[in-house]
């Protein structure tokens, strides 16, 4: 093939793969890297050469992961101006230091091994832990709700029962109850522990504990770290909001910040190390545009997103992210990430089982 056309491919190929990330990336605030590696994966086995057309590279890993570091320092100011009112101060304290560091040292690990197969390997490993980390969290979060359900149905019964058994005294004139003594029925609103999803319409910075600061510290050394080496710092984050069930408010804003500002250090230190290549202007414009117009797109249906569908979503992407960086056949990846996706989707979410 021509070498104009397979160039003018790889342009068309980056931008479209962005548009794609940022739609994903609108309605979670993460996944972008992830749905990018997938398609860039896929092209690269379909059309081995086309990649070489472009002076982009064939350091496959490399690249991408420089084109998710420029993209996110155009991208994600849009989503966070967009959802500007869930910024929250207090948390970036606990993320933004964490981040900073560790995605130098991913960087660092990215330049000296980026040809390596056991750096891919590695980064596998990590993905596909925390899928199922995030899949088991949330099946254990709805097995304890399930459980307070339960409880609170059965102290309902006991206190009715009790109020009928009192009804039943023959001389209800004999007995003075003190009014701080007396009982009052709970109605069905009642039951259930208040979830921090729930909060979200009263307080929703209740849910950001101390307990919760401190785990997002620790997701924010392996986020800069996965950032820094892959593109990919999104999944230790997954895990948090989900073990903690976080509203989508506390960590819509905030998250995109963080990754904005780390980004933008990772890009000046990239930037002196003379990675960035003029004459690539093509793809990083198209790699630009395609994910700002990506996620102004998907922000609409974001808050439309269930928990439940975004967790389904999340484990799907992790387990895809996760075979890509391990090589694996593209039509495994597909029947492997459909498989699951009808399943959650067709299954486990209907039942109530995510």
């Amino acid at each position: 093939m021509d070498a104009d056309y397979l160039r003018y491919c790889v342009i068309v190929l980056v931008g479209c793969a962005s548009y794609a990330g940022g739609i994903v990336q609108g309605l979670t605030t993460f996944g972008d890297a992830i749905v990018f590696h997938m398609i860039w994966h896929a092209a690269v086995l379909l059309v081995p050469g086309v990649t070489g057309a472009s002076p982009l590279g064939t350091r496959h890993l490399e690249l991408v992961t420089l084109l998710m570091s420029l993209r996110a320092s155009f991208v994600s100011p849009v989503l966070v101006w967009q959802v500007r009112k869930s910024i929250a101060s207090t948390l970036m304290v606990w993320v933004l230091p964490g981040q900073v560091i560790t995605i130098l040292v991913g960087s660092v690990v990215l330049k000296r091994y980026a040809e390596s197969p056991t750096l891919r390997v590695i980064l596998g490993i990590f993905f596909i832990i925390f899928g199922f980390g995030v899949l088991g969290v949330k099946l254990w979060s709805n097995f304890q709700r399930s459980r307070r359900s339960l409880h609170a149905v059965v102290d309902k019964r006991d206190v009715e029962a009790s109020r009928f058994s009192e009804q039943q005294q023959p001389s209800a004139d004999s007995v003075t109850i003190p009014e701080d003594m007396a009982v009052v029925s709970p109605s069905w609103k009642d039951s259930p522990a208040t979830t921090a999803s729930q909060l979200e319409f009263e307080d929703p910075w209740a849910a950001v504990t101390p307990t919760c600061k401190g785990c997002f510290l620790v997701a924010a050394l392996f986020s800069g770290f996965l950032s820094g080496s892959s593109g990919i710092g999104g999944p230790p984050f997954f895990l948090a909001i989900i073990a903690f069930d976080l509203p989508p408010t506390v960590v819509r804003g905030t998250l995109p910040l963080c990754f904005t500002i780390v980004y933008a250090i990772r890009n000046v230190w990239t930037f002196a190390d003379g990675d960035f290549r003029l004459e690539c202007w093509p793809e990083y414009v198209a790699m630009v545009n395609g994910g700002i117009a990506g996620v102004i797109f998907g922000n609409v249906w974001g808050s439309k997103l269930s928990r439940s569908t975004f967790v389904s979503f999340t484990f799907v992407l992790l387990l895809e992210a996760s075979l890509t960086m391990l090589d694996s056949p593209l039509l495994v990846n597909l029947v492997i990430g459909v498989a699951c996706l009808v399943f959650l989707l067709g299954f486990a979410v209907p039942r109530g089982i995510m």
